[in-house]
């Protein structure tokens, strides 16, 4: 079992639940949670033709992190 952390900009917003309150479509909204809770349990998967841009979106919200939580 996995366990998701939110992501917190410098100014401390949470951009998912930003992103997901900002859904109007309530059936999507409950895909995205479902989804998310599928990823928790362990079972990832994703979308090819984004890759890329997701990975590179990643790295630069590791590195932000990693800045933020250096000891």
């Amino acid at each position: 079992m996995y366990q998701i952390e939110h992501y917190l900009s410098r100014d401390g917003r949470d951009l998912f639940a930003e992103w997901l309150a900002s859904l109007a479509d309530r059936r999507a909204r409950a895909f995205t949670l479902a989804r998310v809770g599928r990823m928790e349990a362990g079972a990832f998967g994703g979308d090819k033709r984004k890759q890329k841009a997701d990975i590179e979106n990643a790295v630069d919200y590791w590195n932000d992190w990693q800045e933020r939580n250096r000891k």
